[in-house]
């Protein structure tokens, strides 16, 4: 069909009295002059399906640069088609107000505009970009055409020779600004690359009305953006929120959401500024309302404590180091802390700084200057000191668990050379020697496991009168009497990372 009428006699369609064909690919809310229309044979796929084509000539009631820059926008969202630019000319005198060219982005011209290997790896794949796509559109506005209605004249090569409403196409689709918009909105709540994604994926599940409909838009990279997109992009946004990592700028601003936390009343925290050149690591004490009311309330807080770290949450690798207590209904937080490393230094100079933001009545009603009765950690020479510098009058023990899992790592390291069958009777005599209740029958089992295996294992003999030595931070023999409550074990904290 052909329609070609002039400027004086043309005839204006709204988006309602259009082709079918036309409907499909022309945006709404706009009406069109048709200068020219020609419906082509469509293509046909390997996979059979058909692929409608035609060429268009008209004219669009839009009559400003910003108004045609949208119209673009909305006709690759409505076709579901993206097409990059291609050539932008120059504007020069007064005559041409806008002007461009774009193709599909399966065109051969897109690569080459961007300056990429013209080289197709693989021609065959269902996930080829440059496949020869023929599709182009050419928009210009004129002044001399302002005065008409229907000033910008757009002319459309619908001549796509793929599939275009399929999951591969739809996969390189530009991401809509509304999107990049909300992604942007999650991470200033504080969402990493991840979080933001899973949440707003999950508003996608809610909005679509039936499967189909789901499928699409997860499809759809405009709608629902890949990772690596959002990475980069809270890339961006962390470099121009923050700065640089451990620049001026992140820890000004960390400063102001500190300051602005100790007076949002729902705890305390405390800052202590990153300097490589004065030696100062990085710290943050954090005591929150929640911990503030187990140090009150809670009687278990002053009588067992329990003190872990763990790093590689973020790309500083920063230390978290947890405090926790446990009662009734499971483990309850005291106080944490963050640090840039794990020195002996940092952590004395971390818990001297929560103990300033500790309230009076800390550990159920001890003070945070002389902390609970018992506390649990790791064998880390680092933390074990610190607790002994910053909290002298507590008992510092061992996690048992811990002790167990570096015996056993060291009882089947092939280094230390000993027998598979000798390795359980060895582990089971560890066990006996750990868990008895008094310290005759320790000493008994002690003597036994010497006899046992000491002449065998000269390493073995060597490594465990270390153990031995230490024995007071370990043997459940040496916790009669104390507030222990059963616990012998930090894995309530361990489930807290």
């Amino acid at each position: 069909m052909e329609i070609d009428n002039g400027d004086n006699t043309a005839q204006i369609f709204s988006w309602d009295s259009l082709p079918e064909v036309l409907k499909q690919a022309l945006p709404p809310n706009y009406t069109y002059v048709i200068q020219n229309f020609n419906s082509k044979p469509p293509y046909r796929t390997e996979e059979n399906f058909e692929v409608p084509n035609f060429e268009l000539d008209a004219f669009v009631d839009v009559d400003s640069e910003e108004k045609a820059s949208e119209w673009v926008t909305t006709f690759q969202s409505h076709s579901k088609t993206t097409m990059p630019q291609t050539k932008a000319y120059d504007i020069n005198g007064n005559r041409v107000m806008f002007r461009e060219s774009r193709h599909c982005i399966h065109s051969h011209m897109v690569k080459k505009k961007q300056g990429k290997n013209v080289k197709v790896k693989r021609p065959k794949s269902s996930r080829a970009r440059d496949i020869n796509c023929m599709a182009s559109i050419h928009i210009r506005l004129e002044r001399r055409r302002l005065s008409l209605s229907h000033p910008l004249e757009i002319n459309i090569v619908f001549m796509h020779n793929h599939v275009i409403n399929c999951a591969e196409a739809l996969s390189f689709r530009r991401v809509k600004e509304e999107v990049r918009e909300e992604l942007l909105n999650y991470f200033k709540d504080g969402h990493s690359p991840s979080s933001a994604l899973y949440a707003y994926q999950d508003e996608l599940h809610l909005k679509a009305t039936d499967e189909q409909e789901l499928i699409e838009l997860l499809a759809d990279r405009s709608v629902n953006p890949d990772y690596d997109y959002t990475a980069k992009l809270f890339q961006k946004y962390r470099e121009g929120a923050l700065g640089s990592r451990n620049g001026k700028p992140m820890f000004e601003r960390l400063a102001e959401i500190v300051q602005d936390y100790n007076s949002s009343g729902q705890g305390k925290a405390v800052l202590q500024e990153y300097d490589a050149y004065a030696g100062k690591a990085f710290i943050l004490c954090i005591v929150t309302n929640l911990m503030c009311r187990v140090h009150e309330k809670i009687l278990q807080a002053g009588e067992l404590c329990y003190m872990d770290a763990s790093a590689s949450f973020e790309p500083l690798n920063s230390s978290i180091t947890l405090i926790y207590t446990s009662c009734a209904v499971g483990a309850l937080p005291l106080g944490l802390f963050i640090t840039s490393d794990e020195l002996e230094i940092t952590l004395e100079k971390s818990i001297n700084l929560l103990k300033t933001i500790l309230p009076s009545y800390a550990f159920f009603g001890r003070g945070p200057q002389v902390g609970p009765i018992v506390f649990i950690a790791d064998d880390s020479n680092a933390e074990r000191n610190a607790l002994e510098l910053c909290w002298p009058k507590g008992i510092h023990l061992l996690c048992t668990f811990y002790v167990m899992q570096a015996f056993w790592k060291w009882v089947h390291d092939p280094k230390h050379h000993i027998k598979k069958e000798d390795r359980a009777p060895i582990m089971e005599k560890m066990k006996r020697i750990l868990y008895v209740s008094s310290c005759s029958e320790m000493d008994t089992c002690y003597y036994e496991f010497k006899q046992m295996f000491y002449c065998l294992y000269p390493l073995l003999q060597k490594h465990f009168e270390l153990l031995w030595n230490r024995r007071q931070f370990w043997a459940l023999s040496f916790r009669v009497g104390l507030p222990m409550r059963g616990n012998n074990t930090n894995n309530y904290i361990e489930r807290s990372f």
